[in-house]
């Protein structure tokens, strides 16, 4: 992972009510013990009924379950917040400390791991076609007890999409004002299907971002989908290609959650240092 530096859908509005906390799609087994906890009211009533029903309402998977992809479980966000959508440059929000800004092809699974990563199900929305992402989607995020907020830029995403070219080419204009604007320390997370050989886009980007001054760490998403051996073998071609060390992410299990949390905490840290050296 690069250090973080900085640079010399729909198209609505993502709704307030949307927040309002939740988990991810849990693991069939944490559903047939949902079930199974509510077979009659009196194991409802219980203690151990009780406490499993507050466990899924925080989103917290039982650590060691099956389908969580062996990951640690870790509770979500303790903040996440809409901000507000940006069309162009002036309706940005003031920059924060620092910001992450989430970035990939149309179809690369980028709400689904926005959902997933900070704990909230209709964070961000999962539409049945890709590229519908229109704007620019700011979050001010909180991910452990004491941090201070950061903004999480939801951007839409490039490559394939279902929508008119002078449209795509909005969007590309919005990406490009987003990051070459002068708005300090960030991360960008670059996104990629984790089946899918690197293409050019990719290639390109991660060049432009560094070429930017911009830390840059490489997700693989959809990880669940290949086998060890095969999600191996993609994260090393992925790395590379590009001369990163990609992490595997999987919105279906959590595998890579805590990983990419640490990830962008550290580079929040080493940004911080940074600027006080300056």
């Amino acid at each position: 992972m690069a250090a973080p530096g900085r640079p010399g859908g729909s198209g609505e509005a993502y709704p307030r009510s949307a927040l309002a906390g939740g988990d991810q799609a849990e693991s069939e087994k944490a559903k047939g013990e949902q079930a199974g906890s509510g077979k009659n009211k009196s194991s409802q009533a219980s203690g151990e009924g009780t406490k499993a029903a507050e466990t899924k309402a925080a989103g917290i998977k039982r650590a060691g379950s099956k389908g969580s992809g062996g990951s640690v479980a870790i509770p979500p966000a303790v903040e996440a917040a809409f901000i507000l959508s940006a069309a162009k440059r002036k309706q940005f929000p003031e920059p924060a400390s620092f910001e992450v800004p989430v970035l990939g092809r149309s179809n690369c699974g980028k709400s689904s791991l926005l959902n997933r990563w900070i704990g909230r199900r209709a964070m961000a929305r999962v539409g049945g076609t890709p590229g519908r992402t229109r704007l620019a989607n700011f979050f001010r995020v909180v991910f452990k007890p004491g941090d201070a907020p950061m903004l999480v830029v939801d951007l839409p995403g490039y490559g394939f999409a279902a929508a008119p070219k002078d449209m795509v080419d909005s969007w590309r204009s919005l990406l490009e004002d987003y990051l070459t604007a002068d708005r300090g320390p960030r991360l960008a997370l670059l996104l990629m299907d984790i089946r899918r050989a690197v293409q050019d886009e990719e290639r390109d980007l991660a060049g432009w971002l560094a070429s930017l001054g911009l830390g840059c760490q490489v997700v693989a998403t959809k990880s669940d989908k290949l086998s060890p051996p095969k999600r191996r073998a993609a994260l090393a071609a992925i790395g590379r290609e590009l001369g990163a060390s990609p992490l595997a992410f999987s919105s279906l299990t959590g595998q890579g959650r805590e990983e990419l949390i640490t990830v962008v905490r550290e580079a929040r840290i080493l940004a911080s240092r940074d600027i006080d050296e300056t």
